[in-house]
């Protein structure tokens, strides 16, 4: 890859590359790269803060800027591939989420949508996972509610 991501955030995403122990930040602190397994992000966590970040680079960070190195679509492939080391992860642990193949099929889905998170549905009491199954919106489920 021409933009050596590797070389910072390692072949994994971990943020454990050749060149992670070297970093300084602006004022001469050491300084980690981000890892992507966490799905915790200095700039923010949607693809769209992510492909800010490819495209601005991180002020006070040894996070440059593809802006010039990369096109647009070069830049959004990449962010959808850094989100894609922390699918299925927990954010505050990094650890994978034990998920049936069945609910990890139904998240997947393209016929699924979530409006909002807070509409998300327990994916152990709901084979779909998510608030939209086919333009329908199924039961939604609140801990410590009664129906």
């Amino acid at each position: 890859m021409k933009a050596k991501c590797w070389e910072c955030h390692g072949d994994t995403g971990k943020g454990d590359g050749p060149s992670a122990n070297q970093l300084k930040d602006d004022l001469k602190l050491p300084i980690r790269p981000a890892d992507f397994t966490r799905g915790q992000f200095k700039g923010g966590s949607h693809v769209a803060d992510i492909y800010r970040t490819m495209t601005l680079g991180l002020d006070g960070t040894p996070m440059p800027s593809f802006a010039d190195s990369m096109n647009d679509a070069e830049r959004w492939a990449i962010s959808y591939f850094v989100l894609s080391f922390s699918a299925w992860a927990d954010p505050l642990t990094g650890e994978k989420l034990k998920l049936s193949p069945q609910t990890k099929a139904a998240l997947d889905s393209p016929d699924v949508r979530a409006d909002h998170p807070r509409l998300a549905l327990d994916p152990e009491r709901e084979a779909a996972g998510v608030a939209r199954v086919n333009g329908k919106k199924p039961r939604v489920y609140y801990p410590g509610v009664r129906e």
